[in-house]
């Protein structure tokens, strides 16, 4: 990480310009040495110099959040995806409902889930087994039949 941060130090007094790439990727060096709080500031430095987040860039804020517990911080920044006209892909839904189910907000992950598929976003296998397994984990299978049928019946 510290070569990371010193070759975006020399970006930045030297160049090339670091972009919304170089940014992201420095948010995750940062997320995954647990340094939160500098990762949330490299964000914040990204929207004062007018770049503007990919979903990618928010994705990864928003999974650093869920693993720690944080549903509504995590929520509050998958908004701010929203509000800014990003559109959320597969990954993005995954890891807020993923998110939900592991602290056990299920109800909170199946509207998640229906807005994703209301938005046109099909679940992969990825979101279909998290979804399923959380489902048999808890033994509300009908609720598990209900989604598989939901699913199939939406993905052919």
């Amino acid at each position: 990480m510290d070569d990371a941060i010193s070759l975006f130090s020399t970006m930045l007094n030297k160049g090339p310009v670091p972009n919304v790439v170089t940014y992201s990727s420095l948010i995750d060096g940062y997320i995954k040495t647990c340094n939160i709080k500098n990762a949330f500031e490299l964000y914040e430095e990204m929207l004062q110099k007018r770049l503007s987040p990919t979903i990618v860039s928010y994705s990864i804020l928003i999974d650093s959040l869920c693993k720690r517990g944080l549903m509504e911080e995590a929520y509050f920044v998958f908004h701010n995806a929203l509000n800014r006209g990003l559109i959320p892909d597969i990954v993005a839904y995954t890891i807020l409902i993923r998110g939900y189910c592991k602290v056990g907000r299920f109800v909170d992950a199946m509207l998640l889930y229906k807005r994703m598929l209301e938005d046109g976003i099909l679940p992969d296998s990825i979101l279909q087994s998290t979804l399923a397994e959380y489902n048999l984990l808890n033994s509300k299978r009908e609720d598990l039949h209900t989604l598989l049928r939901h699913v199939k019946g939406r993905t052919g």
